[in-house]
């Protein structure tokens, strides 16, 4: 999202996206290239296609709206990755519940209707929006932006929330369309923590999220926010002016941070290994947890050419080997899992200090 991407770009993306084990995206707030509706069509995946009407309802915007869901229909309609047609995002972020905007949404979606009775209408909520709000009865499905554990509050409201609005209304369809943490690579801890902006945190972050989600069957989609880090010029997170870092992968493409794997591990049946924490290169303790992400039977830690354990990933495909030692100086990391058709083997580097 947010940039202007080639042919060659889009086709990398979708790669990632792919190899990560993902099957629905939802695209951010504005049209996208009809090359990459081709790509998604051709892959398979499930598309959330939404108009740029974003945070701020504007009383004398009605008429762009209504253009923009009317050319977003017309020109992607038969392109059967799209599954449903977004009216609006956080909309009520800077903007009042009131007559005006409910009226803009009423109008939204009987113009998504009339121009395609096949496919449902939705919206993303901000978190704020309370579940009682008359908007939510507009569209056919809707969903809810949470960062409880990132900008406020704690991991646990997440599954507060969802639990609540289930039990209030157990007969609307509900989804997940944003969640995520900020995260720069070249930032590690060892007690990492709500606002850090590490790598680490990000990974307990989306380990509570998948467990929240996976317990919660009846949430009709789940979007991580983001893919890839992206541009947002009046951003400055985690020491990068100008970078939006909540993506699995960043803005380059050149790192697949370890939350990426840990998705990998869930998603994609292909067997895989990985250690997480990997880039905390420099550590001050003797002993670490090694955490490993993998989707095989048994995977066995081995440290400066000493076997430490073998463990079974747990339901979240993951192992933690407690408490592992580590001597002076250059220690070698070292995980490997038998698969049916070969050996797989990762490896990183420690430094005690």
């Amino acid at each position: 999202a947010g940039n202007a991407l080639t042919n060659e770009m889009m086709e990398e993306d979708i790669s990632i996206i792919l190899e990560m084990g993902a099957n629905t995206i939802r695209l951010a707030h504005y049209q996208h290239a009809q090359y990459f509706y081709d790509l998604c069509d051709e892959k398979g995946l499930v598309i959330w296609a939404e108009i740029p009407y974003i945070t701020m309802h504007m009383t004398n915007g009605r008429a762009n709206t209504l253009t923009q869901m009317e050319e977003l229909i017309v020109q992607n309609y038969n392109h059967p990755c799209i599954a449903v047609w977004g009216l609006s995002n956080e909309i009520t972020a800077a903007s009042a519940v009131n007559e005006d905007l409910l009226e803009n949404h009423r109008l939204l979606n009987e113009l998504a209707h009339k121009l395609d009775p096949t496919r449902k209408t939705t919206m993303a909520n901000v978190f704020m929006l309370e579940t009682t709000s008359p908007i939510l009865e507009i569209p056919d499905v809707n969903s809810y932006n949470l960062y409880f554990g990132w900008y406020l509050g704690e991991l646990d409201q997440n599954d507060e929330f969802f639990d609540k609005y289930h039990a209030d209304y157990p007969d609307r369809c509900i989804g997940f369309s944003e969640y995520g943490a900020d995260a720069n690579p070249q930032y590690q801890s060892s007690h990492p923590e709500k606002g850090d902006y590490t790598e680490s945190y990000q990974c307990i972050y989306h380990e509570h999220i998948a467990k929240m989600i996976a317990d919660r069957p009846w949430l009709w989609a789940t979007h991580v926010w983001n893919m890839f880090d992206f541009g947002a010029a009046h951003r400055t997170e985690g020491n990068r002016p100008g970078i939006n870092d909540k993506g699995l992968v960043t803005h380059d493409r050149k790192i697949k941070k370890d939350a990426y794997y840990f998705y990998r591990a869930n998603w994609n049946p292909e067997p895989m290994i990985y250690i997480a924490g990997r880039r905390n290169v420099n550590r001050v303790k003797p002993l670490v947890d090694v955490q490993v992400f993998s989707n095989v039977e048994e995977v066995i830690l081995i440290v400066n050419d000493c076997q430490c354990g073998k463990m079974k990933p747990d339901s979240l495909k993951v192992c933690l080997f407690k408490d592992v030692p580590l001597r002076k100086g250059r220690n070698e990391i070292e995980v490997r899992a038998n698969d049916s058709k070969k050996q797989l083997i990762d490896r990183c580097t420690w430094i005690l200090q």
